[in-house]
């Protein structure tokens, strides 16, 4: 079984040899932060980050994903916005049956919602991407979630 960094890292790579840069933080080499915040930072000016995609899996632990996403809900929530909602995509599994992460609902007030499943797993902060114009995309397998993520970055077949 792959780790949620295996993934990420073989779906870097499976957007780099298709001539689209993909960056994981955790196999980049440090250029000297002071911190881990910084590291961040740097890696999104260095490499010119303009679209940002969200690995979803069910029951993945997310502690370490709290500054990333609210770095992106802090540049999307802006009077004048940095990033757009269409640059940034909740990929989230969802096998139809027993791995659901997220889906949408109608909401009390009669619109259609991204809500998250798993609701003790500090998950709210992932349907305020899609809130604020991010886009949702479910996958069922990891061979779904790698058509979609090439597809989503324009370098499909």
């Amino acid at each position: 079984m792959l780790s949620p960094l295996d993934v990420r890292v073989a779906l870097a790579n499976a957007l780099s040899l298709r001539g689209v840069p993909g960056i994981v933080m955790e196999a980049e080499e440090p250029r000297n932060p002071p911190n881990t915040t910084r590291k961040f930072h740097d890696l999104v000016r260095k490499h010119w980050v303009q679209d940002y995609f969200v690995y979803w899996p069910f029951g993945a632990a997310r502690s370490g994903l709290d500054i990333e996403v609210g770095f992106l809900l802090e540049q999307m929530d802006r009077e004048k916005p940095e990033i757009e909602g269409e640059h940034v995509t909740v990929f989230y599994e969802d096998d139809g049956a027993t791995r659901r992460a997220a889906g949408f609902r109608i909401g009390a007030d009669g619109r259609m919602q991204f809500a998250s499943l798993e609701r003790t797993r500090r998950t709210h902060y992932y349907s305020d991407l899609v809130d604020l114009g991010g886009i949702a995309k479910d996958w069922e397998n990891h061979g779904e979630l790698v058509e979609e993520v090439l597809a989503r970055a324009n370098a499909g077949d």
